[in-house]
């Protein structure tokens, strides 16, 4: 304020010395808009610390939030815990929580309306209805989910995640359907995934954002005891080299995407000798190969799903390569997995 008061009366002491009118009248245009800018420079401090004021307010227990993952995916969700500064941000739609610092997210609404959000209106978060999206009296069963930011929220729109697309993996925020093309189904019961012969397991987020699988993953390459040509291989040591092999590893840091491979059966056949026609590697003319028949399972573990492709069988030829270590040449392809979806509820 002492700036202020200092430049006006500069402008003033000028304009009071001015001896033509045309100079006091030039310098009272200054002085009038001067003072405007002035009123309005502090009128915008004091709005912008307002705004500021009312985001630490706004990030407290329950309030809804935005966030933009590492991977550019956007997630919504609801603040439940807060500690040291961070904030345990539950995803929607997400079996897992993050804690975030307030630079990650931003605040979309307080506890009130986030609590009331598809409370008011036909349907509710959860409901079980069948919709007639494309109008042509072909109805698919579904579910209604949360609204997403810039929806209508005037009762005449809902969003619908169709059992179909989550079976798929697709469009698990819901599509946008007409009121008038979703019914209602009485004591349906909620949807579930696929069954999967390999169990899903509990997933974490760690400190960076990053998601895990649901076990350890085995660090690829790893050491191997040195053999000599014509040894048998151990089978659990073929397992290890097939999940290697196959692609087992953690997701990047900040992103999903962790990979696991589970080996579910394994046969190791008679051994043969190289055929270059055949085989490839580092092997030679007196190299040993055990086919090997695997039975193996992928999951790639995402934030809102984890994809599951099982059941795949293939036959895998191991040998001793020129290092004194089993490897892996040729494959031959027997079945080709079946991809299944199991959602995060």
């Amino acid at each position: 304020m002492f700036q202020k008061d200092k430049m006006q009366c500069l402008l003033f002491n000028i304009y009071q010395n001015s001896k033509l009118k045309s100079q006091r009248k030039h310098f009272k245009f200054i002085f009038k808009y001067y003072i405007k800018w002035l009123n309005m420079k502090y009128i915008l401090i004091l709005l912008m610390a307002a705004i500021f004021n009312k985001e630490v307010i706004a990030q407290t227990i329950g309030s809804k939030v935005d966030l933009i993952t590492a991977d550019g995916v956007k997630y919504t969700g609801t603040i439940v815990d807060k500690q040291d500064g961070k904030f345990k941000v539950k995803y929607d739609g997400v079996d897992f929580e993050a804690w975030l610092t307030p630079n990650q997210f931003i605040v979309v609404n307080t506890t009130a309306t986030a609590n009331t959000q598809n409370k008011v209106g036909k349907f509710k978060i959860g409901d079980r209805v069948e919709c007639d999206k494309a109008g042509i009296n072909s109805w698919e069963k579904g579910t209604i989910m949360p609204f997403l930011k810039h929806d209508f929220t005037d009762g005449k729109t809902y969003r619908v995640r169709l059992d179909a697309q989550a079976n798929g993996g697709m469009y698990l925020e819901g599509i946008v359907v007409m009121v008038e093309k979703i019914r209602l189904l009485n004591n349906e019961p909620a949807y579930k995934s696929e069954k999967t012969s390999v169990p899903v397991g509990k997933v974490t987020v760690d400190a960076n954002n990053t998601l895990s699988a649901d076990r350890a993953i085995l660090d690829c390459p790893f050491n191997q005891a040195k053999v000599k040509n014509g040894s048998v291989p151990n089978a659990e040591l073929c397992k290890k080299l097939i999940r290697c092999k196959k692609g087992e590893s953690a997701a990047v840091k900040g992103y999903d995407g962790a990979i696991t491979i589970d080996v579910t059966a394994l046969q190791i056949g008679s051994p043969r000798k190289w055929s270059y026609a055949a085989d490839y590697g580092n092997g030679t003319a007196g190299t040993l190969v055990y086919p090997v028949k695997a039975t193996y399972t992928e999951k790639v573990f995402y934030r809102d799903r984890t994809q599951v492709t099982e059941n795949w069988i293939r036959i895998l030829n191991f040998y001793v390569n020129a290092f004194g270590e089993w490897a892996i040449g040729s494959e031959e392809p027997i079945k080709i997995g079946v991809t299944k979806n199991v959602i995060r509820e």
